[in-house]
């Protein structure tokens, strides 16, 4: 006789044993996973760093600041195989504090040291002191006030690029541009001086194939020129080299040196290596 009742369907649980080594082999796989990913990273953070520094290191070495005679260094340029010559130190006020106040009593001299960005060469001082708030009095007619000699406060600032435009300034400033023939030349005046600039006369120059540039504006109105140069220039070219340089030097001297004013003598300084 058959038997009729239904079959039982039997779940079949793998052991404990199979369980632990599916367990261990997964895990397993995701470690050396984890291993080979942080290998991975860590050999790009590695090589991205290495690089970074061997820019830094080209970056650095494109331009050095050495020493010349005992009053001056040599600045040079290897990228734009130039250079000119700068004093070592400059005059720079210092602030004492006097009673309740801070005054401008002396000064000391601060090494010139150099920044770059871009095309942009800036020689300013290693430190500068900042007065911040000045001191005023009363005077006639009332209620006018007279600024004094002294300051609320006065804080030594180490020179940044940051800076410049803020607390402190470069002493002197000069830009590089490429050109190698005359329309590139007057292409580089523009984007120096602005769409309204020209190229003018070109002066012989008692160093080799270099020339005094003059800049031709476009004059009209202040309000509506497009070449808006109202400060002194000099601008110097050398053909052979392919280079353009300007100094934009104010209407102030930049560098005085024992009374003297050593702007112009900076800019003759240049040489084309």
């Amino acid at each position: 006789m058959e038997n009729n009742q239904p079959l039982e369907t039997q779940l079949v649980v793998p052991s404990n044993k199979n369980f632990f080594k599916i367990l261990f082999f997964i895990s397993t796989i995701i470690i050396f996973g984890l291993i080979a990913t942080i290998y991975i990273i860590s050999n790009i953070k590695s090589t991205n760093l290495q690089s970074s520094q061997t820019n830094s290191q080209t970056t650095s070495l494109k331009s050095t600041l050495t020493s010349y005679d005992s009053n001056n260094n040599i600045y040079t340029n290897s990228k734009y195989q130039l250079s000119l010559i700068i004093p070592k130190t400059v005059k720079e006020r210092i602030c004492q504090k006097t009673e309740d106040y801070y005054e401008f009593t002396s000064e000391e001299d601060v090494p010139l040291i150099f920044f770059e960005a871009e095309n942009n060469v800036y020689f300013t001082r290693k430190y500068f002191y900042d007065g911040g708030v000045q001191i005023v009095i009363p005077a006639e007619p009332k209620p006018a006030f007279r600024p004094t000699n002294k300051y609320y406060s006065c804080q030594k600032y180490d020179t940044r690029i940051g800076l410049f435009g803020e607390l402190g300034n470069a002493n002197l400033q000069f830009s590089v541009y490429e050109a190698n023939n005359d329309d590139e030349l007057e292409q580089a005046i523009k984007a120096a001086y602005g769409s309204g600039c020209k190229l003018g006369e070109k002066t012989k120059t008692d160093k080799p194939d270099t020339y005094d540039i003059e800049i031709l504006t476009d004059g009209k109105d202040p309000s509506q020129t497009e070449c808006p140069i109202y400060f002194y220039t000099k601008n110097k070219f050398n053909q052979t080299k392919g280079i353009f340089v300007t100094f934009s030097l104010g209407q102030d001297c930049n560098i005085y040196k024992n009374g003297n004013c050593l702007d112009e003598t900076i800019v003759n300084s240049l040489e084309f290596n």
